[in-house]
């Protein structure tokens, strides 16, 4: 029964595809944690182990658009009023003069 054994050569060669894919995945999570203030490393290892990221890139779009949203709160503070409308209920309220 020589078909029936696999070496840990083959196994290897055909995890190696998902790993170089991981591995272009792991980067670039890893410079969105530092654009978002988080460690790379962790989010280089948690992005490029294959089957784990299926379960970590969830999180990691919801952090990025948590951290946007900030963002944008950030600027709404910055600018209270434009063209008559409030911006902080979200709602046009036109003044009628």
């Amino acid at each position: 029964m020589q078909g029936d054994s696999t070496s840990g050569l083959a196994i290897f060669f055909q995890l190696l595809p998902l790993l170089f894919i991981g591995g272009i995945l792991g980067v670039i999570m890893a410079v969105v944690a530092t654009k978002v203030g988080k460690n790379p490393a962790l989010w280089f290892l948690l992005s490029a182990i294959p089957f784990v990221n299926m379960f970590f890139l969830p999180i990691v779009l919801w952090r990025c658009v948590i951290d946007l949203h900030r963002k944008v709160e950030a600027l709404e503070k910055l600018i209270p009023t434009t063209l008559g409308r409030t911006i902080d209920r979200g709602e046009p309220t036109f003044s009628r003069e």
